[in-house]
Parts: C-alpha cells; structure tokens; sequence
C-alpha cells in the first residue's frame, strides 16, 4: 500500500526513560486541556487538518452472519455445499430476541486510522512531566475513536478499512458510505470520476475538513473522565475558508507496517493505536514491531534471550461459540491511570 507521501516526524518527546517519573497531576492536567479548547458544556464546529495515517495492518475480522429462517434440514442442506460456513443462536441488538443466524469467516483486512490537528488549540503539556523548555503543540484527535477491551487496554474504537468495490463501469473505489470516502469528498480528494482509491489515502493528508469537536470532562460513578469526541461535519463552508489553520509540515506523518521508521513519530503513538497494531496478522516480523520493541512500547515475544509478547485478542468469533458476543462498550478517552497524557498531542 502506498500513501504517495514522504512523511516528515513529528517532534520527539523529550521524556526520559532513565530519568525517574514526575509525580503528574493528572486532574490539573486534564483541566488544562479542557479550559484551552472550551468544550466543557458544548460542542463547537472546528475545522481541523489532517495530520497523519497510520496503518493498523492486516486486522481479522468478526465472522459474518445474515439471518437465516429455514429448519433443521435446510441448514443441512446449506453446509452441504458449503462445509466453511456454520450455524449460530445470537441477541438480535435491536430487538434482545435470539435469532438464526449463518455465519461465516471474512478474510482479514487492511485498515487505518486517520488523525487530526486542531492547530487553534496550542497544548504545552510538557509542563505537567516537569520540562520548563517543552513547546506548545496542536490538539491532536483520532477521528476513530476508543474503546477499552478488558485485558487489552485501550483499542482503536472504528478501524477504517481500505477494501474497494468494483463500480458499474469498471472502476475501483472505497465504498461511497464509508467515512474514508466521506473524509476525501470533504477534502476535495475525490478523482475526476468522483472515486477515490485506497492508494491516494496519503493526498488527504494537510488539506482540512469541518468536525464537531468537544473535550470535556464526563461523569461516571462519581468519578470524573477526562472524554473526547470528535464528528465529522463535511466540507469547509466557503464562509470558513479564511478560518482553515496552518498545519507545520512537521505535524504530518504516515506510519505503515514495513519500511523505514521514523522513531519521532512512533514515540508519540497513543497506546490504544498500539494495542490495536499488534492484533495484525501482519505485525509480527514487520520493521514496525521491531522499531516500537526497541523503543519499549511493545515487549519482545517469548524467545531465548526472554522478553513475553503483549496478549493480543482474537477478533474472529470461534466457531464454537454459540452467541455473539456484543461490541465492547465505549470508554472515557483517558483516565487518571493512563499516561497517554504524556504525549505533546
């Protein structure tokens, strides 16, 4: 996959391992960047820039399933022309009613995650770790949001896949009703028979688009998270144009799986994007996994010099389960126990 452009790293952090840990406050500097964006009570439409891609590799998919109304027989009938596909009780989410269903795998897929700088909010977060010379840095958002997966940790909430479909007149694009190819419509990215191509992915990359953003804090058992949330508008508004910011060139990356790695770049990975590289079938092997082991974001796997791996989730239900197991349900971005904060965006 080429993203037809030539990254240029982002600053490096300037923690230090070696150096012991600053006790941080965490609620102070979460109140911080709330304050400098302004969202606490309201959301506000933002343009904001396309700073980086980053690719989450070959991720496997969840069985597929259509509803299925025949008997006994008839489901015997089907297996017998096809013996990959099986048969599952599941909760209709909609309804809470136990339906049939017939399932059966999906090769996995390429997909990516796209982020965005808001350049209007400057953050100095340095401060906050105990360097008096850090500099300010843009806002930085994932457009696909979080989850959290107990005994995984924080994952990437929708991963965009880059699968194309075959158009009536031959050619290949993304899906019109995916948020990539809503992403290059709003972007002007679009080919000149309104397509757009997995591989022009990279041309989005500084041009701008319209969100509704908030950062706030969110209530929950009477605890306060720290949440983010970011929605794409569309199009910049020909009355906005004059608002779109400047977005330093060094603010723009791509990560991809195999390569050269900028290690400036890597360091400012969030750990939910991490987390979600490494259930890539692809992963182990690739020059990415070797960067992010020597830079200490990803353990070694089991192997004679000793190091464990990081459990990684299967994301393809087994066979032999009989129900599906619902999506994990959407967490605060950060909480007071994850240092993500540490990061410049």
């Amino acid at each position: 996959m080429s993203f037809n452009f030539v990254p240029a790293g982002a600053p490096q952090s300037n923690n230090n391992s070696d150096t012991p840990r600053k006790e941080v406050d965490w609620a102070g500097l979460n109140q911080y960047v709330i304050d400098t964006v302004g969202t606490q009570n309201e959301a506000e439409q933002v343009v904001g820039v396309c700073s980086g891609v980053i690719s989450l590799g070959l991720q496997p998919q969840e069985d597929a399933k259509m509803l299925f109304t025949g008997d006994a027989e008839a489901e015997a009938a089907e297996l017998a022309k096809n013996g990959n596909q099986y048969f599952a009780d599941v909760i209709d989410e909609k309804t809470g009613n136990t339906v049939r269903v017939k399932r059966w795998a999906v090769k996995p897929q390429e997909t990516v995650v796209l982020t965005w700088d808001f350049p209007q909010y400057m953050l100095n977060k340095g401060t906050f770790f105990g360097d008096e010379d850090s500099e300010a840095h843009p806002l930085r958002m994932l457009l696909n949001g979080e989850f959290y997966i107990k005994g995984i940790g924080r994952v990437v909430g929708k991963q965009y896949s880059l699968k194309e479909s075959k158009n009536p007149d031959g050619s290949w694009s993304l899906k019109n009703n995916s948020i990539l190819f809503k992403v290059a419509a709003a972007t002007d990215s679009l080919d000149s028979k309104s397509n757009f191509k997995a591989n022009a992915l990279g041309n989005i990359i500084g041009k701008a688009a319209l969100f509704e953003i908030r950062v706030f804090n969110k209530e929950s058992g009477g605890k306060q998270y720290f949440t983010e949330s970011i929605k794409l508008s569309g199009k910049v508004p020909k009355a906005m144009q004059s608002m779109i910011p400047v977005l330093d060139d060094k603010y723009k990356y791509v990560v991809m799986f195999d390569g050269e790695q900028d290690e400036a770049v890597l360091k400012n990975l969030r750990q939910s994007v991490i987390n979600t590289m490494q259930q890539a079938i692809n992963f182990k092997g690739s020059t990415l996994e070797a960067a992010l082991i020597k830079l200490g974001k990803v353990r070694p796997a089991d192997n004679a010099e000793g190091g464990q791996e990081t459990p990684v989730a299967q994301a393809t239900a087994p066979k032999e389960t009989p129900a599906l197991v619902k999506s994990a349900t959407p967490q605060p971005t950060f909480d007071e126990d994850f240092d993500d904060s540490s990061l410049p965006f």
